[in-house]
């Protein structure tokens, strides 16, 4: 796993709970590390959910984040490229124009009469 540039913070992960999960918690909710996460890969972190009513599913839960560097989103990026650049320049034709091939067959058409 490779070292991020900017660790992920506790604010970036409740950022993005509650713009992408309409789920809003408060910093003590959530369990990590004080310097956030310093390295792309798989991150679990738990975090405690008090609902209103006690009797629903208020607990602990656990949050799987997959932390991924621009690097590796710009290298995806490059291959998806290639690739799609690939399977475009297998969909062209090549028009042959009227040039040595065509002078050629009038040429033995001329012949035969």
């Amino acid at each position: 796993s490779a070292v991020l540039v900017d660790p992920i913070s506790i604010w970036d992960v409740l950022e993005a709970l509650s713009t992408d999960h309409e789920l809003d918690l408060l910093p003590t909710n959530i369990s990590m590390p004080e310097q956030g996460f310093t390295r792309s890969g798989h991150h679990e972190v738990p975090v405690r959910i008090a609902f209103r009513n006690p009797e629903t599913a208020s607990g602990r839960y656990t949050v799987k984040i997959n932390a991924v560097s621009q690097q590796s989103l710009q290298d995806e990026m490059a291959k998806e490229e290639m690739a799609k650049a690939v399977a475009d320049r297998s969909r062209f034709k090549i028009q042959q124009r009227g040039g040595a091939m065509d002078f050629e067959t009038d040429s033995e058409e001329e012949e035969d009469e």
